[in-house]
């Protein structure tokens, strides 16, 4: 895979949802001095398209996208640092993120979740979960309530939960990485689900290690484990990132049997459905492969 260039891929359909991501991307862009890319998918289907007839839909509603996409930046411009570009393409939508994420290679895709006003909490949308389980980029979803993280706080916390039984350099390089942008301590969680001595004393060890590769960068580090037989590992998860009042949540998503094809396992999507907090979600990568991120943490000796 190539190395990425400073982007940031902002997949927007002007619901509250993906203009609170906006904020968030604005944010971010500051950070990573990255330029923000704001794409626009016209689905045949969509509320744009069902204004006009087959014979006019695209000249009209792609008119009507870069108007509103104009409005959208318009309205943030005091906010803006970095340049910012549209895109506006014809299709389904996860198809079409996913073609734009491989040609521009970003370093960072950010999308919103619903929320769900029957239910009280956020919910991943069909193309939100479908470019979450099939791109290779790290992806940030955040909920569509744009108070949730207070940036300007002086101590700041990024969660990370661990399970060392799977390759973790990924998601502690994108930790590092982002805690050194944030400005920001490190809490490691494990999630201990089975009573067993010996595996405990195995997690806490394997955490340990972990801490010391973090705090080799210069950051603040700390580690816990969670042990609960009852309750599921994404509530606990979520929970804890919620008592930590973290600013980011980083998880990693599973491997297939492929080397290719990366999925997000059941303990991964409820983690972003139920989290208040803005989830970074990272795949891992293969030996022959550039990082995503600069800093490279192979705490467990796994890709040596």
């Amino acid at each position: 895979m190539e190395t990425p260039v400073n982007k940031i891929l902002l997949a927007t359909a002007f619901d509250s949802q993906s203009l609170v991501a906006f904020e968030y991307a604005i944010y971010f862009s500051k950070l990573t001095n990255a330029e923000i890319v704001i794409l626009h998918v016209v689905d045949k289907g969509d509320f744009l398209a069902r204004f006009f007839s087959n014979e006019e839909i695209e000249a009209k509603a792609k008119a009507k996208a870069q108007e509103m996409l104009e409005e959208m930046i318009l309205k943030n411009k005091t906010q803006l640092d970095a340049p910012v570009t549209t895109r506006i393409e014809f299709g389904k939508p996860y198809q079409k993120i996913l073609e734009v994420a491989q040609e521009i290679k970003p370093r960072l895709i950010m999308m919103g979740k619903t929320e769900s006003a029957t239910l009280g909490k956020s919910l991943l949308g069909s193309n939100t979960l479908h470019v979450t389980c099939e791109a290779i980029f790290p992806i940030l979803t955040v909920r569509s309530i744009a108070d949730t993280i207070n940036f300007n706080a002086l101590n700041k916390v990024i969660v990370v939960p661990l399970d060392l039984t799977q390759r973790v350099c990924e998601q502690l390089s994108a930790a590092i990485e982002y805690g050194k942008y944030l400005n920001s301590a490190i809490s490691l969680v494990s999630v201990l689900n089975k009573k067993s001595i010996g595996l405990e004393m195995q997690l806490i060890q394997e955490l340990n290690k972990a801490k010391l590769a973090v705090e080799k960068e210069g950051l603040v580090c700390k580690t816990s484990l969670i042990k609960n037989t009852t309750e599921p590992i994404h509530k606990l998860i979520a929970e804890y990132a919620k008592n930590e009042a973290a600013h980011l949540l980083i998880i990693m998503t599973q491997e297939e049997s492929s080397i290719v094809k990366y999925f997000v396992g059941s303990t991964a999507q409820e983690v972003i459905n139920q989290s208040e907090t803005p989830v970074l979600s990272v795949v891992p990568w293969e030996r022959n492969e550039d990082s995503i991120f600069s800093n490279i943490v192979d705490p467990m000796g796994v890709i040596m």
